[in-house]
């Protein structure tokens, strides 16, 4: 339908739309299948397939679009019921391959991440809701990095949110319809859709900073990036540089031709507590506008300001929110290779798998509310999701806590502790950015004394 709509845009022609209409037909009536998604079984099938999933959730606004028939807000329906029976902390939901419900140590598969984000660009580009473009920072900028290594050599199939091992399961495969080493680190792990998939992550991501509106250009994201264009037949440049979503402050330069009319929309995310425009606070707002005659060369800063706070997830456990990251407890990583032959192809370094071992406790818990911001060098390394050289981190006090592991693994962790009460004393760790860490601790109980 997105190439569809292309043509139609450009060439309005009957058929075009009528093969639309065919493909609808043609094609599986998801939203009917949704009772099925309310509990997860251990049986591949299209009905709950993840990325099958994650693809169709912008199906009705394509269809509207093109048909000229009403949306009626299909997806919001779709998410709240994904979100409540499958939702992750992350922003994207468990599918190791298919639906898995809530728990933290259940599986997503990278691909899902991936047509979920391109999913949420189309959505919030159709309607404007800027609660899309939230849900597709989140997904963005932490369960994707988090899912390959920092030179995106090698990636996993599946990530967990809980993560304290990546080594291949010795006695079956703890996922429920993936093999036992989808949660390696490799060229191809388990298989290799999404070696092919996972690229268009960023491109498609940037692509989607700036959208056109009616009356001129909108800000989607802060993140850095120059748009070249013309309004009215007078060229128009539009910069933004920041070190967004590791700091929220943008400086944006507007240059022009000559004298020309349009409006500058930036969207507001929905965890920002305050706005400050050239370090004045404003009225919080979902949007800033400016509406304006812009002739030569305008500069003005804007930040969002938030503060860390715990936010609720099952199991009456918490995860660490600040902006549009979330925290983790990163392990101390032993990175170990992995080199085999399959089908007859060898499988050496560097096209090999790694083993990623632990080498420190992971059953803590929070000790307090208790959260101080400390902001590092971004991409000293050239790397911004860094695992060496995280840019943002988080210190807070945790404390030991009795977790076992999930019931015949010892290298998963049970989807919650045994007891919320402390089995030790507080100690001042630093939490990294969810997409810094590879093997992690996100969510974790408040300790009791």
């Amino acid at each position: 339908l997105i190439p569809l709509q292309f043509l139609y845009d450009r060439k309005p022609e009957e058929w075009i739309v009528e093969l639309g209409k065919t493909l609808r037909g043609q094609g599986a009536d998801y939203p009917s299948f949704t009772e099925t998604w309310k509990r997860p079984l251990n049986q591949w099938t299209l009905h709950t397939h993840i990325v099958n999933i994650a693809m169709m959730l912008k199906y009705e606004t394509l269809t509207s679009h093109l048909f000229g028939e009403r949306y009626g807000k299909e997806a919001d329906r779709i998410w709240k019921l994904l979100e409540d029976y499958n939702g992750t902390a992350v922003g994207v939901f468990t599918g190791d391959e298919c639906l898995s419900g809530r728990a933290n140590n259940r599986g997503t598969e990278l691909c899902s991440v991936v047509e979920l984000m391109y999913s949420l660009e189309i959505l919030y580009a159709s309607t404007g809701d800027g609660r899309w473009a939230d849900r597709l920072e989140k997904a963005a900028f932490n369960a994707l990095p988090a899912t390959f290594l920092d030179d995106m050599w090698t990636h996993q199939y599946d990530q967990m949110v809980n993560q304290i091992a990546c080594q291949r399961f010795r006695f079956g495969s703890f996922f429920r319809t993936n093999g036992p080493d989808s949660h390696l680190f490799g060229l191809e792990p388990n298989c290799g859709c999404c070696t092919a998939n996972f690229s268009q992550g960023w491109p498609k991501l940037v692509m989607n900073v700036f959208l056109r509106s009616e009356k001129g250009i909108v800000s989607a994201m802060m993140l850095p990036a120059e748009l070249n264009t013309e309004i009215e037949g007078t060229a128009v440049r539009l910069r933004q540089d920041s070190e967004y979503p590791f700091r929220s402050k943008c400086s944006y330069t507007v240059e022009t031709g000559g004298p020309v009319r349009f409006e500058l929309r930036i969207r507001v995310p929905g965890w920002v507590r305050e706005i400050r425009i050239d370090g004045k606070s404003v009225p919080r707002k979902k949007q800033l506008v400016f509406d304006r005659e812009w002739n030569g060369m305008e500069t003005f800063a804007v930040e969002f300001v938030s503060v860390p706070h715990l936010v609720s997830r099952p199991y009456g456990l918490k995860a660490l929110e600040y902006g549009a990251l979330v925290f983790a407890l990163p392990l101390e990583t032993e990175y170990r290779q992995v080199e085999f032959e399959k089908d007859g192809v060898a499988h050496r370094y560097p096209y090999c798998d790694y083993e990623l071992i632990p080498k420190s406790a992971w059953n803590y818990g929070f000790a307090g509310d208790g959260f101080t911001v400390e902001e590092r060098g971004i991409g000293g390394d050239g790397i911004p999701f860094s695992s060496a050289q995280p840019p943002l981190v988080i210190r807070t006090e945790l404390c030991p806590v009795d977790w076992e592991y999930a019931d015949g693994y010892d290298d998963v962790p049970e989807k919650k502790p045994v007891s919320s009460r402390a089995r030790g004393e507080v100690q001042t760790f630093e939490l990294v950015p969810y997409g810094c860490a590879k093997l992690r601790m996100t969510e974790m109980p408040v300790v009791r004394p």
